[in-house]
């Protein structure tokens, strides 16, 4: 483990808030779903989707990200990320209509899952096994933090302003990463002139289905994102407009379920001392 990197205060901090752009933009934005429906006159189905469409725009980058930062170094690639979310984070603030919103969210995705993936190659450059889950816990513990904020933060911004303002603050956040990227990083990874990446792709790919594990542990991930996702994507709408509760209430209710992920990796990070991933995972599926 490069114990030097692993060790820099500043270093693990820019990738926990670098793994929690997708939470933080997400969390930030309910809030102001009630009104963004009713200025730009959508129904609230079609202003449920902004965390569909950002999601959509993690799921199809993450793929290219990491086959780019792999083959031209980690930092280009998530310079050209941080500022495609930046940049689709202003366009949603100014949004006139549903559809440049759900478009700007989808673009805003696609640079939210460079984050997402370049910070996790970053780790793997520079740590394996229990080192690497260890990082990997102290920068989910700085992301949770981020998420529990992020949704009071949004809360009062609606309450004080009004629903555009949490898609600004989304966009200064993305402003911020690309300095915290140029303060607290450095290349980990060196330009690979390799001609057959496609085919190291499809080799990596087979190795994976013939490894058990990583397909169990994909599994339990989709299962435990799709019920969370479910319940993040309705929140708004039960909360607000259903059960009846202020909008400056929301973040706090919210905020309790990230307290709980955030308990979690705490007592994570101490279980992996004594056991294994696997062990661990199995208990937490149970």
């Amino acid at each position: 483990m490069n114990s030097h990197l692993a060790g820099r205060r500043r270093f693990v901090l820019v990738l926990g808030f670098l793994t929690g752009l997708a939470a933080v933009t997400i969390d930030m934005s309910l809030p102001a779903i009630p009104g963004m429906v009713q200025e730009l006159a959508t129904t609230m189905a079609a202003g449920q989707q902004i965390v569909g469409w950002f999601m959509a725009g993690i799921a199809l980058g993450q793929l290219p990200a990491g086959l780019m930062s792999d083959r031209i170094g980690r930092m280009p690639v998530l310079y050209t990320g941080v500022a495609i979310f930046t940049i689709a984070g202003t366009l949603c603030a100014v949004s006139t209509s549903i559809e440049i919103m759900l478009v700007a969210r989808f673009f805003q995705g696609i640079g939210a899952s460079v984050g997402i993936v370049v910070s996790r190659a970053i780790v793997r450059d520079i740590a394996s096994g229990k080192d690497a889950a260890r990082l990997l816990t102290i920068m989910v513990m700085i992301f949770t933090a981020a998420p529990m904020l992020a949704p009071i933060v949004g809360s009062f911004l609606v309450t004080w302003f009004d629903w555009r303002m949490p898609f600004f603050a989304i966009a200064l956040f993305g402003g911020l990463m690309i300095y915290g990227v140029s303060r607290g990083l450095t290349e980990t990874r060196q330009p690979v002139r390799d001609q057959h990446i496609l085919r190291q792709l499809v080799m990596s790919i087979a190795e994976f289905f013939r490894y058990r594990r990583s397909i169990l542990g994909v599994l339990l991930v989709m299962l435990t994102a799709g019920g969370f996702m479910a319940m993040i994507t309705g929140s708004a709408a039960l909360i607000i407009d259903i059960y009846g509760y202020p909008v400056a209430a929301f973040g706090i209710i919210f905020a309790m379920g990230a307290f709980g992920i955030l308990v979690g990796s705490m007592i994570n990070r101490r279980l992996l001392l004594r056991f294994g991933p696997m062990q661990i995972m199995g208990v937490g599926a149970a």
